[in-house]
């Protein structure tokens, strides 16, 4: 070969070297990829879920892609700075592009992944639309693919979550995925309480039971999606057997919202949950000189043991903090404040300066005795919202005995759930209760083989998935409330009295569970003329009831089991009692404590 075409192929060999180095900076390299794990965005979320894949021994040793529409070495020079020796030895590849784009879905191979995250990336319009975009292409792509993938999509609005609830079954089971609301998700591990780095955190911390004379009281300060996702995870979960909707004054757990904007933000709130606040007591304050009261519609009953308040103000003005004191020195409350303002210096700054009522007393021995561990338990917890880093609060909580009941969340290490398997697989064991075969038995075996669950989960509609997964968060508060300890749950509750406690509370629950999703309930009339039809002796007329309750439920999205539980027919208290019996079955080997 001539001197000439050596200098050619060795200046084409530099251009081709320098320009693949060029694409791999630029995140535009891509590889042939299979059995990994695919993650679509590069959002605040991804050094936390790569500190999870890390822990995961049944993620182990698989290939991460990261496909974010920010700058390639922008996200790797993150990664080089967060991550732990033990995360930062995962063989992660950034891509850039688009992740609504199918041709860069496809470059990403999400048909040959077995895992998939859907979480977007900071400050981008659109958030929910993109990461849905993102989703159908997917299923698209992978509609005649064998293998099952998990796919988790996390949405940013309570009203994208909504319209998952309204979808029909999903028609691709080759794509099993999990909706998860980001800011519910991120409150969900201070308050669910099953783990123990949530002990403590949970609002009613062990102290509301069947005999307690006392109710739980959240105050949630800033109308905003976190402050909302406060609220309506409260409002799924704190049901318990001490609510009596016969007495006079029953014992009704209490969600109260502080915003400057609170005479507008109310109606918002109150618009989008209508059926809920039809049935709901709430209050409305603008100053100290009282409240206006809303009470349910006669027409429905008064069943529903949430109530509201709505209070136009701040918890710097001197009648809400007046407001407080009451609240705080209330020995019928279980009191806890979760400062959810858009601002994290602002949500520190209010914390450390809230009543002194509402913090507690200093212990004067290095020892503390019983009576000062009660009081600490007694204290409000003080949840504070930190969006970028939570150092503040927590280094005031470690270090300063006053401030004790501070409690950071949203910071890093709190946008990704580690535990997000968790609730799925409790979720499962909950939908296999559901069968129709196991209606009325005194036990249901869990099934040794989880293919069979995988199965069962599979053939749910998206919105039925959404229920399971609130029933399983749900469970850990139920059975605090029931006092039942974690060697209880290896055998079904079999004492009557506890067994119908246990089911009023389940039904407590998934009214306000269906309510929040947008099911409507019928009037009184309208379900006992119903419930006759259906234990009608004339066949014809049990037939017409069953379709028209079906059509009520399916296209309409009223339910005629929204009700007291005394009402029910008995044909449905049978299925509550089963899955009550069983429901702390179901629970394990997930459970890690219930007493707290």
């Amino acid at each position: 070969m001539s001197g000439f075409w050596k200098r050619i192929l060795w200046r084409s060999d530099r251009w081709l070297g320098a320009n693949r180095a060029t694409r791999y900076r630029e995140g535009l390299c891509r590889y042939g990829f299979d059995d990994h794990i695919v993650i679509l965005g590069g959002g605040e979320m991804l050094e936390e879920l790569l500190e999870a894949v890390a822990d995961r021994s049944d993620w182990a040793g698989k290939d991460v892609v990261v496909h974010s529409s920010l700058p390639a070495f922008q996200v790797r020079a993150r990664l080089a700075t967060r991550l732990s020796p033990e995360a930062g030895r995962l063989s992660v590849t950034v891509y850039h592009g688009d992740r609504t784009n199918e041709a860069e879905l496809r470059s990403c191979r999400v048909e040959q992944a077995s895992v998939l995250f859907i979480i977007g990336d900071n400050d981008e319009n659109g958030h929910d639309a993109q990461n849905v975009q993102c989703w159908e292409r997917i299923r698209s792509i992978r509609v005649a693919s064998q293998q099952v993938a998990q796919c988790y999509l996390f949405l940013n609005t309570s009203a994208t979550v909504s319209l998952f609830n309204m979808l029909p079954q999903e028609a691709h089971t080759s794509v099993e995925t999990t909706i998860i609301n980001r800011y519910e998700s991120m409150v969900e591990q201070l308050l669910v309480g099953d783990n123990p780095l949530s002990a403590g955190h949970t609002l009613d911390r062990g102290l509301v039971t069947a005999d307690a004379d006392r109710y739980v009281h959240l105050v949630v300060a800033g109308m905003t999606e976190v402050g909302y996702a406060f609220a309506t995870t409260a409002a799924r979960l704190c049901h318990f057997p001490n609510f009596d909707e016969t007495s006079p004054h029953p014992l009704r757990t209490k969600i109260t919202l502080v915003d400057p904007a609170a005479d507008v933000k109310m109606w918002q709130f109150r618009n989008t949950y209508p059926h809920l606040f039809a049935l709901s007591h709430s209050h409305y304050m603008a100053n100290e000189n009282g409240w206006l009261q809303s009470r349910p519609d006669s027409s429905y009953g008064d069943f529903i043991d949430v109530e509201w308040e709505f209070v136009k103000g701040t918890l710097a003005d001197d009648w809400v903090r007046a407001l407080l004191v009451d609240y705080a020195t209330d020995p019928g409350q279980v009191l806890s404040v979760a400062l959810c303002g858009n601002l994290a210096d602002d949500n520190f700054a209010l914390s450390l300066h809230l009543p002194s009522q509402l913090y507690p007393m200093p212990v004067d021995s290095e020892e503390p005795s019983e009576n000062d561990a009660c009081q600490l338990t007694a204290s409000p917890n003080i949840y504070v919202y930190q969006p970028n880093c939570g150092i503040l609060p927590a280094m005031a909580q470690k270090e300063v005995v006053r401030l004790h009941n501070l409690i950071p969340f949203g910071c890093f290490g709190g946008n990704y759930d580690p535990l997000i398997v968790r609730p799925t697989a409790v979720a499962k064991r909950v939908n296999y209760l559901l069968q129709k075969e196991n209606s009325g038995k005194q036990f249901v075996a869990m099934p040794t083989d989880a293919s069979l669950l995988d199965a069962l989960w599979q053939q749910l509609s998206l919105a039925e998935k959404i229920s399971n997964i609130h029933t399983a968060n749900s469970l850990y508060t139920t059975l605090r409330g029931m006092a039942m300890a974690t060697s209880e749950a290896l055998h079904p509750l079999d004492d009557p009295e506890r067994l119908e406690n246990l089911c009023r509370v389940e039904h407590s629950r998934w009214n306000v569970e269906r309510l929040l999703v947008g099911y409507e309930a019928m009037t009184i009339a309208e379900r006992d003329r119903l419930n006759s039809a259906l234990a009608s002796s004339d066949s014809d007329v049990r037939q017409e009831a069953r379709t028209h309750t079906n059509r009520n439920t399916n296209q309409l999205f009223i339910f005629k089991d929204i009700a007291p539980y005394a009402s029910l027919s008995e044909s449905t208290k049978a299925d509550i009692r089963t899955i009550a019996r069983n429901l702390p079955l179901a629970a394990l080997p997930y459970i890690t404590t219930c007493d707290q």
